[in-house]
């Protein structure tokens, strides 16, 4: 007998066929736990994919109303600004009908002095009046359009700080820092003497 038959009677096929069906079964077992892994794991991207679409659809909503709220607040800006512009503007005419008086009285004050000298006092005193009343509307004004301003910033600031993180976007709140209210407390006010201050 040659001794590879030899070596093949002392092989044991019956243990060997077992170890083989232990290894398979062994292979099967891990597939089933890796193909159970595999569906809670498409099971779990599927719920934080549907999140995150109700995530955005929110935010879509949220980004509607912060617009129509920010339109809203613009067109009051507007409208005061519009009101206290034309406030400014009537008082700066009486302003220039004061100094029209003034010049007029401080011409005729040399042949009737005693009377044109009560006008003038009573004219500068009225003009007095109106630059004091011009200064305080033009920083009742400019206060009112910081105050304003302020509540817009702060409310974009809450509603926008998460959703722009998150997309990745400049925040509304940066891009509308580039726009300031026009300076009403720039008017030019001329004195009795016609000359302009700042």
């Amino acid at each position: 007998m040659s001794a590879n038959a030899k070596k093949d009677e002392d092989r044991n096929y019956e243990l060997e066929n077992e170890v083989l069906r232990r290894r398979i079964q062994t292979l099967d077992k891990l597939l089933e736990v890796e193909l159970e892994l595999r569906e809670k794991s498409e099971r779990a991207s599927a719920g934080l994919r549907k999140q995150i679409e109700d995530l955005n659809e929110l935010f879509r909503e949220q980004d509607k109303l912060l617009f129509s709220s920010v339109g809203n607040l613009s067109q009051k800006i507007s409208e005061a600004k519009t009101h206290y512009q034309q406030l400014i503007q009537n008082l700066q005419q009486q302003l220039q009908a004061a100094e029209r008086d003034v010049a007029i009285a401080e011409e005729d004050v040399s042949t009737t002095r005693s009377t044109k000298e009560k006008e003038l006092q009573k004219a500068k005193q009225n003009l007095q009046q109106l630059e004091g009343d011009i200064e305080r509307m033009t920083f009742q004004f400019a206060d009112l359009l910081n105050d304003t301003a302020e509540k817009l910033v702060e409310r974009i600031s809450m509603s926008q700080g998460s959703w722009a993180a998150e997309q990745k976007r400049k925040p509304l709140e940066l891009r509308m820092q580039e726009e300031t209210p026009m300076d009403l407390g720039s008017f030019p006010i001329r004195s009795g003497s016609g000359v302009e201050k700042s």
